[in-house]
C-alpha cells in the first residue's frame, strides 16, 4: 500500500470508529485506562525484553492431565465441562436457540511454529473453535487452563461491553491460582512459576504500550482531523525523549500503526488490549484476597457465572456484580477513578516484588523510525 494510501485508511479508521457507539463506555473510560497502562510501564520497567523461554519440558497429553485435576480441586462443575470439551460434547452457551442450532465446543491442538509467531496465539472464537497452540513444555498447560477458562463466560457469536472489561480477569486469575496448584503438587518449582508469571506481565506490558499509542494516535487526529507521516513526525519531536509517548511512538510507532492496518477488516486495537491491562490488574487484584480469603473464590465463580449467561441486560449485569468487591464497578456502572487507580497500582506493585523483574531500560535518543 502506497503511503498516501495507507494514511487516507488510517484516517478513515479513526472517524469511523470514534463515531461507533459500541465503542462509547470504552472512550468514557479511556483517559481513566490509559492511567492504569501507565502503571504497567512504570513499574514493570520492561520495555523491549523479551519473554524468558520455559525449560520445564512436558507432554501435551501430561498438560491435559495435570489441568484437568486443577479444575477438578477448582471447581466440580468447571471439571465437567473440561472433561466434556476434551470429548467435543460441550454444548456452547447460547447456541441452542431459535437463531441457532446446538454448537459444541471443537479443540484443535497446533504445534507451535517459530517462523510465523503472528499466528501462534490460542483463542477461543466466538462459534467455539478452540485453538491450543503448544510446545511441549508446562506452559501448554497454562495456555490450556487460560483458554478453557475462557469457554466457563463464552457465548456462542456474542461479545459484550462487560466481557471487554473483566473478560481477561477471570481467566488470568485462574493462571495465577495454577501455579499455585502446580507447586502445591511439586510439578514445578517456585522459579518456573515466577517464570509464568513474569512472562504474563511482560505480555500485558506490551498491550500497555499499545493503549498508550492509540490514545495519542486519537488525540493527534481530533486536532488535525487527519494523519500523515509529517503531522506524527511533529507530534513525535514535541515531547520530551525521557517521556513513555515519544518511547511508544519513536520505539514502536510503526508496530502500533500496522496492528490496527494489517487485518481483512482494519481497527483500533485498544478495545482488546485493554482486555489485558485491565484483566491483569484485576486478577492480581483478585489473587491477593483469594490467598487472604479463599472463601473469595466465591466471588470469582460468581463473575465468570455473570459473564456467561445470555438472558440480563449490561445494567442488569452491573446490578448482579456490585455485590462482588471489583474495583472499578460501582454503583451499577463502569468506574475507573482514583481510589480504584490507588488500590489496582498496589496490589500490582506488590506481585511484581514477588517475582523480583530484572529492569532493562531504553536506550536514551534511540534513533525515530517511522519508516513504512
Amino acid at each position: 500500500m502506497e503511503e498516501k494510501e495507507y494514511f487516507l485508511k488510517l484516517t478513515s479508521v479513526l472517524k469511523e470508529e470514534l463515531t461507533s457507539d459500541s465503542l462509547k463506555t470504552h472512550f468514557e473510560q479511556f483517559e481513566k485506562v490509559c492511567e492504569l497502562a501507565r502503571i504497567i510501564i512504570n513499574h514493570s520497567e520492561l520495555y523491549g525484553l523479551e519473554k524468558r523461554k520455559c525449560e520445564h519440558e512436558m507432554e501435551l497429553e501430561e498438560s491435559k492431565k495435570i489441568v484437568g485435576g486443577f479444575f477438578g480441586q477448582l471447581n466440580p462443575n468447571y471439571f465437567n465441562k473440561f472433561k466434556r470439551i476434551m470429548a467435543n460434547k460441550q454444548r456452547i452457551n447460547g447456541s441452542n436457540t431459535k437463531y441457532y442450532r446446538t454448537k459444541y465446543y471443537r479443540t484443535k491442538y497446533i504445534p507451535i511454529k517459530q517462523l510465523n509467531k503472528k499466528e501462534n496465539e490460542s483463542s477461543v472464537s466466538l462459534r467455539g473453535n478452540i485453538d491450543i497452540f503448544y510446545n511441549e513444555t508446562v506452559e501448554d498447560a497454562y495456555t490450556i487452563v487460560h483458554e478453557i477458562y475462557h469457554t466457563f463466560n463464552h457465548l456462542y457469536g456474542q461479545e459484550s461491553i462487560l466481557r471487554d472489561f473483566l473478560g481477561e480477569s477471570t481467566t488470568i486469575t485462574a493462571e495465577l491460582l495454577f501455579g499455585d496448584y502446580l507447586q502445591s503438587k511439586q510439578i514445578i518449582n517456585s522459579e518456573t512459576a515466577k517464570i509464568e508469571k513474569r512472562n504474563r506481565v511482560i505480555s500485558t506490558y506490551n498491550d500497555a504500550w499499545g493503549v498508550i499509542f492509540e490514545k495519542n494516535l486519537i488525540n493527534i487526529y481530533k486536532k488535525h482531523h487527519r494523519l500523515d507521516r509529517k503531522i506524527l513526525e511533529d507530534y513525535l519531536e514535541s515531547f520530551d525523549k525521557d517521556s513513555i509517548e515519544y518511547k511508544v511512538f519513536s520505539e514502536r510507532g510503526k508496530h502500533y500503526l500496522n496492528s490496527i492496518m494489517d487485518s481483512d477488516y482494519p481497527c483500533l486495537t485498544f478495545p482488546k488490549r485493554q482486555r489485558y491491562v485491565l484483566g491483569t490488574l484485576i486478577a492480581f487484584d483478585f489473587y491477593q484476597r483469594i490467598k487472604e480469603n479463599p472463601e473469595k473464590i466465591k466471588d470469582l465463580f460468581y463473575l465468570t457465572d455473570v459473564l456467561g449467561h445470555a438472558q440480563a441486560t449490561y445494567k442488569e449485569d452491573l446490578s448482579f456484580l456490585s455485590s462482588l468487591d471489583i474495583p472499578f464497578i460501582k454503583d451499577n456502572n463502569i468506574i475507573v477513578n482514583d481510589e480504584v487507580i490507588t488500590r489496582l497500582e498496589n496490589s500490582f506493585s506488590q506481585e511484581l516484588s514477588s517475582i523480583k523483574l530484572e529492569k532493562i531500560y531504553l536506550t536514551k535518543n534511540k534513533q525515530v523510525n517511522l519508516a513504512f
